[in-house]
Formats: structure tokens, C-alpha cells, sequence
């Protein structure tokens, strides 16, 4: 893949789009030879509309003209069991420099033969604004009957526990830490009933249509024009 050269810098709302995306779905390659990096963003064949927003928000970074359809054939594993056909599409940036700082904000240092394991930032709550929030839900969050799960089964506790602040700190949120129903060593973040409403109106403005039923109030759009047009 050839390097584009003179890239311009990133908007605040690209930058805000990106923290969101990788405390979410998205993830940060790193290129052996150069050892710089490349972001992908990947979502399920349904949320093919979403993964072309993120491509038109980064297309200035990007090679490919669309996203690219991944198929991954179901298979047999070692203990018998059979993986279902899972379908995908993704959009990959180019390799540049621009990611080596995110890169090194949300993975641990490169380890012979050992593969980057992401975290989160200890100082999340400088770039958990509510475009970062709203994208990290769109990737990363349900909505439950009585609040709202942030899915951070990923993450150590001490990270979620960082969320947890941030959360508060930013938006004066009312947040829990739970266990995981299915790994009892794993946790994800629970925001109260109390603060759903200023949740949703704090995501709502950000939130692409394909994540509309996660909100509470009638889906009204985005109100940015960074949203609609291609940076």
C-alpha cells in the first residue's frame, strides 16, 4: 500500500469520531516495515451504511474508492463446534505517521512476537466528548429497560474503572461497574436510569440512523455539518 504523502491534519470532530471508534469496534494496525500505523473500521454486514459514513468522515485518508466486503467461511474448531459464515465490510486508512499517537494512546508497547493489546488511555476524559461518546455508543452500547450499558468487556478493570471517572467528570452521569453475566472476570459500565434522558439527548445529535433504536425519543438526525460531508 502506497504512503499518501502531505496528509492534512485532523478535524476536532474527525478526532473526536476516532477516540469514540476505538474505545468501540474500531482498531489500529502497525505496519512491520515502516512502523507506522493504519486504522480500520469494521462492522457487520448490516451496518454497511455506517461503515460508509466513517469512510466519507476519513476519505481524505483513504485509498479505497468504498468499503471492502469481507467474508470469513464458517468452520470446525478444535473442540467440535462450528463457527457460523460471518460477514463484514471495513475501511482501512492509509499507513502514516497521523496514527502513531493514537496508537500509542490506546495500545501497549510493541513486543516481539506478541500481538498489541489495546487499553484505555489514563487521561480518556480530555477526548470523551459527547461526538466520542456518541460513537463509542453506536459501536459499543445497548439500550436496557431501566439505564444504558457501555460494553467494556475488553478493557482491565482498572481502564473501566478510568471510564467510569470520565463519565462522571465530563457529564455528570451516574455510572456502575457490573460483571459480566457470561465471564465473571470480565465488567462492563452502567449508566442509571437517571441520567438516561441526559444521555440520549447528549448522543442523539451525533448518532447515525442504523444505531436509531438505541435511543429513547424519536430519531431527529444529526445537527452537524461535519456529519454530512466528506473532510
Amino acid at each position: 500500500m502506497k504512503i499518501k504523502q502531505k496528509l492534512p491534519r485532523l478535524t476536532s470532530y474527525q478526532k473526536s469520531v476516532l477516540f469514540g471508534t476505538l474505545l468501540g469496534d474500531a482498531y489500529i494496525s502497525r505496519a512491520k516495515a515502516t512502523g507506522k500505523h493504519l486504522v480500520k473500521f469494521e462492522q457487520k454486514e448490516s451496518s454497511l451504511p455506517y461503515v460508509i459514513h466513517l469512510h466519507s468522515l476519513f476519505r481524505v485518508f483513504i485509498h479505497k474508492s468504498e468499503p471492502i466486503k469481507q467474508v470469513i467461511l464458517g468452520k470446525i474448531n478444535k473442540n467440535g463446534q462450528f463457527s457460523k459464515e460471518r460477514k463484514s465490510y471495513i475501511s482501512r486508512t492509509c499507513i502514516d505517521s497521523t496514527w502513531d499517537f493514537y496508537a500509542n494512546l490506546f495500545y501497549s508497547k510493541p513486543v516481539e512476537g506478541q500481538k498489541r493489546k489495546k487499553k484505555v488511555p489514563s487521561n480518556i476524559h480530555k477526548w470523551l466528548t459527547p461526538i466520542a461518546l456518541a460513537y463509542w455508543y453506536a459501536d459499543n452500547g445497548s439500550k436496557e429497560s431501566n439505564g444504558i450499558y457501555l460494553h467494556t468487556q475488553r478493557f482491565r478493570h482498572s481502564e473501566i474503572v478510568c471510564l467510569q471517572k470520565a463519565l462522571g467528570k465530563n457529564f455528570g452521569f451516574r455510572v456502575s461497574i457490573q460483571r459480566s453475566r457470561k465471564d465473571r472476570n470480565s465488567h462492563k459500565l452502567y449508566i442509571w436510569e437517571e441520567s438516561r434522558n441526559e444521555f440520549f439527548g447528549i448522543v442523539g445529535p451525533y448518532l447515525h440512523p442504523t444505531f436509531s433504536h438505541k435511543l429513547d425519543h424519536p430519531f431527529i438526525g444529526p445537527r452537524v455539518k461535519e456529519w454530512y460531508t466528506s473532510q
